[in-house]
């Protein structure tokens, strides 16, 4: 059944109003952790859908990747939960991905220069948020949620799940 286009775009431009947020990857690999901070991570990410617009750059699902294959802490049992867990955000709670493009790399350095503490990962996260207009950085990183210049730099307001 084809949906009418006035449907459609009515649905469109109320997706389109949510704040955007973009995910970092330790906000993912808490979710997996049973602790009380994992389990805010989960509330969070059950509300994505709800209330806001999730993107997950590809530079984090290569981190989250790479985390879950060389980790000899996680287990083998816990590492099909976290390819699960992966696939059941991107299919059912509609989180994006994205692709950091030229403009991303190059604005890195200058993320770094007014934040020098930030790794370059997160640089490049960060970056991707920026680039693609989002409201929000999601991340539990203490770097970065210390930094009192990168949100008023750059437009992109940097905050944990807890807040949100």
């Amino acid at each position: 059944m084809k949906m009418k286009e006035k449907t459609f775009e009515k649905l469109t431009r109320k997706w389109l109003s949510k704040p955007s947020h973009v995910i970092d990857t330790n906000v993912l690999i808490e979710t997996l952790i049973e602790t009380k901070l994992g389990d805010k991570c989960a509330d969070y990410l059950n509300r994505l859908k709800i209330k806001y617009r999730g993107y997950i750059p590809s530079s984090v699902l290569g981190e989250y990747f790479l985390i879950i294959f060389y980790d000899e802490k996680i287990e083998e049992k816990h590492k099909q939960r976290a390819f699960k867990f992966l696939e059941d955000l991107i299919k059912h709670r509609k989180i994006l991905p994205l692709v950091p493009d030229r403009e991303a790399f190059k604005l890195v350095e200058e993320i770094q220069n007014t934040e020098r503490e930030v790794e370059d990962t997160d640089a490049l996260h960060y970056a991707t948020a920026v680039i693609n207009n989002a409201k929000v950085f999601v991340t539990l990183d203490t770097k970065m949620l210390q930094s009192r210049t990168l949100g008023k730099e750059f437009g992109v307001s940097i905050l944990s799940p807890e807040n949100l």
